[in-house]
Formats: C-alpha cells, sequence, structure tokens
C-alpha cells in the first residue's frame, strides 16, 4: 500500500507524467456514466446531447486552460467532451484536477438545461455564474434568423467599442457575428472587456426579439436593450406630413443627447424659417469657432439622423427610430432614386416631395435645407451670378467640378436668352456656349440646362426664350404680348394682359397712361390713331 502511493506521488510530481497516471489509475468508468443516464443515451453508447452536442466546446465557457487542454486531446465539440469523459479519455490525469472538475461540472449543467434536443445557453450562463463579456452564444432563435437579418451590418446592433474589433477580424455583418460567436470570438484582437459586455448584451436582446418566420422585431430589441423609441407614439405608419410634424421634435431629442448643446446651437438653423436662419460664420463667431469647424460639427450631427434612418447604421446611438417613421424617408428616397436625375431646380425638387408625400410645398420649404441634407442633395449657387436664378439641388453622386460645370452653363445660359430677349433655337445656344468656354457638351444637354434654368422658358421641341416676369421692362412685356397676340391691342386690354402674366404684385402697372408715354418712346411700337389700339411697327399698320 506503501509503494503504491509513493508511486502515484512519484508519477504526480512531474507535470509531464500526468497522463502516464491517468492510464495507469485510471478513475472508474462509473464515476463519468453516472454524469449521463442511461436512458439518455442513444443506442451506440454517446451521450443524447441533442442538437446542440455538435456545437464548439467554447459555449462551455471553459477557462483558459481547460480549453486549450482540451483541443490538444482533439476534443473540438460538446460531443467530444463528454465522450472523453465517457470514455476516460479526459480525467484527472490528462487535464489536471481543476480542469478536469470544471468540465464534469460543466457538463452536468449542460445535462440539467437540456429539454427536447435544444440547450437553454441563459440559463446554463446563470447557473454556471458566467458574465456576459464571455462571449460564446447561441441559441434556436438566432440560428434560425432570417437571410436578410444576416445580411445586415453589426452596427444595426448599437454596437460601438466592438466594431473596432470585428471590423479587423472581417466580422461585418449580423451573421458573420453569430457565426463567430458559435466558434467563440474571445480570441478576436483590440476584443477587450467592454466590447465583449456590448456583444454579449446584443445577442440576448436580439435572440428574444427574433420572430417565428425568422425576422426581427427591432421595436422589441430596442426595449430589451433599453433604447428610447422615436417617435415615442407607437403608430403603425406614418405619412409625410406626419414625419415632417415629428421632425423637429425628434432632433431636439436626439442631437442635444447624442452630441452636445454647442452642436444643437449649430444644428437649431436647419430647423429656422429661411429668412432666419443664420450663416455657419455667424454662429461659429458666437461659438469661438471657425466656419470650417462649425461645419464638420453640422454634418456629424445630420450624420447622426441619417445614418440610421437609410441605413440603420446606430454606431454607438441609443436610440431607435420606429419602421414607420423609417418606411416614409426610404419610400421618398426610393421615389427620387427611380427617377433618375441628379440634378434639380430647388422649387422643383421642394414641389416633387410634395406631390410624392402629398404635402404642400410651404411646409417642404419649412424644412428644405435639413430635407436636402438628409437625402443626399445640396444646393449650389456657384456661377449662377443672376439673383433672379433659383439654386440648383444636386445629389451628392455629383462631383464638386461636375457641379461647378453646370452652375456656370445656367448662368452663361440665361445671360444669352436676357440678351436676345426673343427666341433663340438650341442649335444657336450650344454654339453660344461653346464659345464661353464652360464645358458645354453641346445640343445633348440643352434639354437638362433648360430645365435647370428657372428664367427659360420652352418651345416646341428645338427653341426657348426668357420667361416673360424676368423680362427687363415695359416694352420688353408689351413687345412679348402682342408678339404672342398677332394683332393690335386696345391699352387696357394690353395692361391687362400684362399684369396678368407679370407674377409679383408689386411690379403690376396701375394706369394705362402711364403704358402709352413707355411705348410712345420706343421705336418698335406704333399707335393706330383714333382707333385706341397698339401695334408693332413692323406688321405695317400705318397710322390713319
Amino acid at each position: 500500500m506503501e509503494v503504491t502511493s509513493l508511486a502515484k506521488a512519484a508519477l504526480c510530481s512531474s507535470r509531464a507524467n500526468s497522463r502516464l497516471f491517468g492510464e495507469m489509475f485510471p478513475l472508474e468508468p462509473s464515476a463519468h456514466k453516472k454524469l449521463i443516464p442511461r436512458a439518455q443515451r442513444d443506442p451506440a453508447g454517446a451521450p443524447a446531447i441533442g442538437n446542440d452536442w455538435g456545437l464548439p466546446i467554447a459555449h462551455l465557457q471553459l477557462r483558459t486552460r481547460a480549453r486549450n487542454r482540451c483541443r490538444a486531446i482533439g476534443c473540438r465539440t460538446i460531443a467530444d467532451v463528454v465522450r472523453g469523459l465517457d470514455s476516460g479519455r479526459l480525467s484527472i490525469g490528462t487535464l489536471g484536477k481543476k480542469a478536469w472538475e470544471e468540465i464534469v461540472a460543466g457538463v452536468a449543467t449542460l445535462r440539467e438545461v437540456t429539454a427536447k434536443g435544444r440547450v437553454d445557453w441563459e440559463e446554463f450562463r446563470a447557473r454556471r455564474g458566467l458574465s456576459r463579456d464571455r462571449v460564446a452564444l447561441t441559441t434556436p432563435n438566432l440560428e434560425r434568423i432570417c437571410l436578410e437579418t444576416r445580411g445586415r451590418g453589426i452596427r444595426t446592433l448599437h454596437l460601438k467599442k466592438a466594431c473596432t474589433g470585428l471590423d479587423a477580424a472581417g466580422i461585418q455583418t449580423i451573421g458573420a457575428l453569430i457565426d463567430a460567436a458559435r466558434q467563440g470570438i474571445m480570441g478576436v484582437r483590440n476584443f477587450g472587456a467592454v466590447a465583449r459586455a456590448e456583444v454579449g448584451a446584443a445577442l440576448p436582446a436580439l435572440s428574444e426579439a427574433v420572430l417565428s418566420d425568422g425576422s426581427v422585431d427591432w421595436t422589441l430589441y430596442a426595449r430589451k436593450r433599453g433604447f428610447a423609441l422615436l417617435p415615442e407614439a407607437e403608430t403603425d405608419e406614418i405619412t409625410g406630413e406626419r414625419a415632417l410634424g415629428l421632425l423637429g421634435e425628434i432632433c431636439k431629442k436626439i442631437i442635444p443627447g447624442q452630441m452636445d448643446g454647442r452642436a444643437w446651437r449649430i444644428f437649431r438653423r436647419l430647423l429656422a424659417p429661411e429668412r432666419q436662419r443664420k450663416t455657419l460664420a455667424a454662429i461659429g463667431r458666437g461659438l469661438g469657432l471657425s466656419r470650417e469647424r462649425a461645419r464638420q460639427i453640422e454634418t456629424q450631427a445630420i450624420e447622426a439622423i441619417r445614418k440610421p434612418l437609410f441605413e440603420e447604421d446606430y454606431f454607438g446611438l441609443s436610440f431607435r427610430f420606429r419602421p414607420g417613421l423609417r418606411k416614409a424617408f426610404i419610400d421618398a428616397q426610393e421615389h427620387f432614386d427611380s427617377l433618375g436625375r441628379p440634378a434639380w431646380r430647388k422649387s422643383q425638387w421642394i414641389g416633387e416631395l410634395a406631390r410624392f408625400w402629398q404635402v404642400s410645398p410651404a411646409l417642404i420649404a419649412r424644412y428644405d435645407l435639413l430635407l436636402a441634407e438628409l437625402f443626399g442633395y445640396r444646393s449650389v449657387v456657384a456661377g449662377l451670378r443672376h439673383r433672379s436664378l433659383e439654386p440648383l439641388m444636386l445629389h451628392a453622386s455629383v462631383s464638386g467640378t461636375e457641379a461647378k460645370r453646370l452652375g456656370g452653363l445656367v448662368g452663361a445660359l440665361h445671360a444669352i436668352l436676357n440678351a436676345h430677349r426673343s427666341e433663340v433655337d438650341f442649335a444657336s445656344l450650344a454654339s453660344a456656349l461653346r464659345k464661353r468656354r464652360l464645358g458645354s457638351r453641346g445640343l445633348g444637354e440643352m434639354s437638362l440646362l433648360i430645365e435647370l434654368c428657372s428664367t427659360a422658358e420652352r418651345l416646341g421641341e428645338d427653341r426657348c426664350r426668357l420667361k416673360f416676369e424676368h423680362l427687363r421692362n415695359r416694352p420688353e412685356q408689351a413687345f412679348r404680348v402682342l408678339s404672342d397676340h398677332g394683332v393690335p391691342m386696345e391699352r387696357m386690354e394690353l395692361l391687362r394682359e400684362i399684369n396678368r402674366r407679370q407674377l409679383p404684385k408689386t411690379q403690376r402697372l396701375r394706369s394705362k397712361r402711364n403704358l402709352a408715354n413707355q411705348l410712345s418712346e420706343d421705336p418698335r411700337f406704333q399707335s393706330v390713331e383714333r382707333t385706341g389700339l397698339w401695334a408693332l411697327k413692323a406688321w405695317g399698320k400705318g397710322t390713319g
């Protein structure tokens, strides 16, 4: 008896002899078999763990030494570990006492929380006293998530710190994250305790939000994570009018909460009426910032709304948009994309969005600057030297060089039409634009330029002229009216027609005597005596 004890002590004195100790003095097989009742074994004697027994050993949440010893022996899955305990391959001699006890306790707990072939991993973690930052998770719900959700980016889960390590490891979608969690991602570089805690909180909440068809109830996910839902009132569908009504309130909650008061002071100009909007330079001076720094802060604030709204990118954000609000904006964006137009006049763009959302253009104009930024458009006035020209709304896909070229061509087109006053054919316009060396592409883009020029009026297929309200003076307006009418007109009739075509009320004529005085000084007109009619001299009506 004493020799046996000494032999055991000698063999155990060296770590290298631990395996030999296990072979010479194996533990009773019954000690392993007691972990798994006979009724719960398959016919071949393998443990009946169920559908989860093929999962990697990372799910047992073992410490590093125990996990590495199991892998060195060739145990890769939970089933391998249980079979190893049952056969005696995994013993105190091969693993060491602490590692063996940890594995035995883990497998015993695993058996207790297994029902109908599935393991309740949340219960397993609770009974084992494991913290959420030890990330190796899987659940039946996560395994049946649909392909559409698996293809979404990991930033949909509101991760922040974890994104750095996951991106470095090539894990960029929810599906890849679930697959990595199934294998155990504790070995990812730049993946510390904070990052593991983020993933450890996100995956269980995601699992609870999975519906029977494999889709995810993101509203439930946000509630499980404790995030604010915007708008606060729950509604199935949000119209365009309702979305515009909520826009200011939502921005007021997001910007100060996600950034700071300085960002909110800069951002407020996007919500102010057009006449009350301050420039970024003026706001920057009030905050002790340069114009460029104020612009950067404004861009960051806009991105905090635009990315989650259109891309579901909630990187580090603690709120979530309701699906109805997102749908209203995404449908509008898809409508603009379907039209395939990268450039608009400002009033044209506002009118198109107003028609799609079935609201008044005045309501769109109230938030035009913010809406343009959200939908990816920018206002361009460079090259438009004339105040009467509307700004252009260009999509973000249009380069700065192209934007400058279009602005210059539209301004030049207005100048040419203003000089000619009468009708001009497309060929003459294209020739005049080429002479200005502004990068004109000839007749091929004349239709686009005329549509972008707010002062141009198209006539037929290949002609255009300056719009009536942009003519220089009364004689020019009277000449246009008589040319369109084709026959002499009485002074009052001519005055009424000019006022009818003249849009601004402040510029309308009040007295026919003033009109007669202006026409009499212009050699292009003549009065038909004793009739009170005015005609163009080119008609040869005479004065008798």
